[in-house]
């Protein structure tokens, strides 16, 4: 399984620029999860395997199939899964940082399901404690926080204050679909195409 001490610097660089495109799309990451996987039965191995089922077998699931969604006349894109997240690994806190985007309709509900999904992926909870959620006031500033494992030299480049978080096993770092790179540069190409149209007509 793939070990890493530091966020990767380009894993980094997409998660500081899918921030900013999230606030652009109108999907902006106002939620900001953070699971204490040291305080359930989930080892420092099995972690980011337990919290990507997690996100696709549960959050996933029940974002797409929220009612909100069925009046929604926005279609698919309404549905995107909208988040950034990071693994840390130190010993007995190793765990995960994931901002996301809630819909306000959706918050309290959200707020109830975690819990229950984290059991299910993770085991019982060793303490309430062991998710909380807050509030993302300033999202980049979330980010840069989430991004204290940069290794020293990127964490000067980005403007983070370098704090050593462990060995992760598995990925350290991801953005969604909708808010990787591909996608920023769809966008980019077609509001130029747009700019360009109206600029002719």
């Amino acid at each position: 399984m793939r070990q890493s001490k530091y966020v990767p610097h380009r894993a980094a660089a997409n998660l500081t620029r899918a921030v900013t495109f999230a606030q652009k799309i109108g999907r902006p990451l106002d939620t900001l999860v953070s699971i204490n996987y040291g305080l359930t039965f989930t080892n420092e191995e099995d972690m980011t395997a337990a919290f990507r089922r997690l996100l696709k077998s549960f959050f996933g699931k029940w974002f797409v199939r929220h009612p909100m969604h069925r009046r929604s006349r926005r279609g698919a894109a309404d549905r995107a899964l909208t988040y950034v997240w990071v693994a840390e690994g130190r010993a007995g806190h190793h765990g995960i940082h994931w901002l996301v985007y809630i819909p306000s309709d959706m918050k309290a509900a959200f707020a109830r399901e975690l819990p229950r999904w984290l059991e299910k992926t993770a085991g019982s909870l060793l303490e309430p404690k062991a998710v909380r959620i807050d509030i993302a006031w300033r999202p980049q500033g979330a980010a840069d926080y989430m991004l204290k494992g940069l290794h020293p030299a990127h964490a000067r480049r980005f403007g983070v204050k370098h704090r050593f978080q462990g060995v992760v096993f598995g990925k350290r770092c991801a953005v969604s679909e909708n808010l990787g790179p591909k996608a920023i540069a769809r966008h980019t190409q077609a509001q130029a195409e747009v700019q360009a149209n109206s600029e002719a007509g």
